[in-house]
């Protein structure tokens, strides 16, 4: 009984591990974004349009964490909707990467502020 209750967590929690990591490297990546355009008072030697736009994102997910928390609950939500309807494991797989797409779009952006206009 306890066997199968252990291997049933192990099979499901493997893709809410991947999003857990997902969204905290998120974070991670958007307060090093913050702190870099703290520490710069927003200006940076080149102003463009990318650079402008990028800033422009940033201080909107900051200003409204409350959406990028609702976002992450509903994932985990569908993920584990597909779980408890014993759907298959490739559902559940690509359930998660569909809605991790935004979160790596996210990346490119914030990596491009905090790291790229180092260079």
């Amino acid at each position: 009984m306890i066997r199968t209750i252990l291997k049933t967590i192990g099979r499901h929690a493997n893709v809410h591990l991947c999003l857990t990591a997902v969204f905290a490297f998120s974070w991670f990546l958007h307060y090093m974004a913050v702190m870099r355009m703290e520490m710069c008072d927003r200006q940076f030697a080149v102003m463009n349009n990318r650079t402008m736009r990028t800033m422009a994102l940033i201080e909107l997910v900051g200003a409204n964490y409350s959406l990028a928390i609702a976002y992450a609950i509903l994932t985990v939500s569908a993920v584990a909707f597909l779980q408890i309807r014993g759907r298959p494991a490739w559902t559940c797989w690509l359930t998660a990467a569909v809605f991790v797409v935004p979160c790596v779009v996210y990346w490119f952006a914030c990596t491009y502020i905090a790291v790229g206009k180092l260079l």
